[in-house]
């Protein structure tokens, strides 16, 4: 019998596991995000946003001097919203900071380069397996396979609810 140390040791454990972990995280991040969120000025935001982007390529594509300069001059609002946007964005990722950092201690064992204590993912073992490229499958260590899942479950959460930078009705 494995013990579960051994098993999140190397794949297929440490796989799942932190597969599981990423998503967890990506999903909280995302629905407290969600809570934070005004949908309604968001969606608004989106909405003006759409319309002037619409309204910028009509007249790139038709050549209409007056329309192009009017686009132009709403150019620099039109980024302000955006950066509004983002940053509503990035209040949550910077509440998650500091526990960020102490579930990575959790997992590693370490905080800036020290070895405070030992974990299945102390070492910089392989993590997962990319079967898709060539003959040879693609090891990834903790950090590439984190990053993966995580960047893959955030963009799945913030459809789901409705986040992203796309137009809602």
């Amino acid at each position: 019998m494995v013990s579960l140390w051994e098993w999140l040791s190397g794949p297929p454990g440490s796989t799942i596991f932190i597969l599981g972990l990423s998503v967890f995280l990506a999903f909280l991040t995302t629905f407290i995000r969600n809570l934070l969120t005004n949908k309604e000025e968001q969606n608004a935001w989106k909405r003006e946003i759409a319309t002037w982007k619409a309204s910028f390529d009509e007249a790139r594509r038709t050549n209409n001097k007056k329309l192009l300069k009017k686009a132009e001059s709403q150019q620099k609002q039109i980024m302000k919203l955006q950066s509004k946007m983002s940053w509503q964005s990035m209040k949550t990722s910077l509440l998650f900071l500091g526990p960020f950092l102490l579930i990575w201690l959790g997992i590693t064992g370490r905080i800036l380069g020290w070895q405070l204590f030992t974990t299945p993912f102390s070492t910089e073992g392989v993590t997962a397996y990319l079967p898709w490229f060539g003959e040879n499958p693609l090891a990834l260590n903790l950090v590439w396979w984190y990053i993966i899942c995580s960047i893959a479950a955030g963009n799945l959460f913030t459809r789901i609810f409705g986040l992203g930078m796309e137009v809602t009705e």
